[in-house]
């Protein structure tokens, strides 16, 4: 059965490799935290809107779609099917867009009471959001590499394993593993690696394609994400 309301919870965590160094103790977990939020790469600010069609390609063949988005109305992916497959594939095309969207860090994550937990290993210090999905951050050299949350009885950990950074000193994730856990016993329940490709816009990265392998009761499988007819205006 296809694990829904997920996708639409890993959060805008992908802001990794920026360059900045720390000695412990120098930094509070919400300084450490905001400086890595505002390295990603996200759209320009003088982006009005985006348009584009997608095809999503998995084992049961294609589902064509279609995306808005606009500063004013925010955004809307519609995809033309019904059911459990497709609203799950509409919540993945949502959440690769609104990955690269700008957004507040202090109405997001930085409204928490962030604090840093002690519990550090060699990938990072850890960082509790104290939410109510016990969230939990690892950085690592001004990076956000580990991100750790609970969504009733499942526990994902996501793990970015790709980033390139931009000559504007941004960082671009590429890949990144998602790792889902019963909440209960710890046991591991399907993995998901993510590779995304982009492609430059007059100067503006977008979002090309995303395939993702999905590990899960001894099969691997695969399904594909592919954005084409991009319009991006500009103020």
């Amino acid at each position: 059965m296809i694990e829904t309301n997920i996708a639409t919870h890993i959060p805008t965590l992908l802001a990794l490799q920026s360059g900045m160094t720390y000695a412990p103790g120098t930094l509070t977990a919400r300084e450490a935290l905001k400086h890595a939020a505002e390295a990603r790469y996200v759209l320009p600010s003088d982006l009005s809107a985006l348009y584009a069609k997608f095809v999503i390609t998995d084992h049961e063949g294609d589902l064509s779609g279609s995306i808005a988005w606009t500063k004013a109305e925010g955004l809307e992916v519609s995809v033309a099917g019904t059911g459990e497959r497709a609203e799950d594939y509409q919540r993945r095309v949502e959440s690769l867009i609104q990955h690269r969207l700008p957004s507040d860090f202090e109405q997001g994550d930085g409204k928490h009471n962030l604090t840093w937990t002690g519990k550090d290993n060699l990938i990072g210090k850890q960082i509790a959001l104290n939410d109510a999905m016990n969230s939990m951050y690892r950085v690592n050299g001004g990076s956000i590499v580990e991100v750790d949350r609970t969504l009733g009885d499942t526990r994902l950990i996501v793990s970015v394993v790709d980033v390139e950074k931009l000559t504007n000193g941004k960082n671009l994730p590429k890949a990144m593993v998602v790792s889902y856990f019963d909440a209960a016993s710890g046991a591991l329940k399907r993995t998901e690696t993510i590779v995304d490709t982009y492609e430059d816009r007059n100067g503006v990265l977008v979002p090309s394609s995303r395939r993702v392998y999905v590990s899960e009761r001894g099969t691997v499988r695969a399904f594909e994400i592919t954005l084409s007819d991009l319009r991006l205006d500009r103020k």
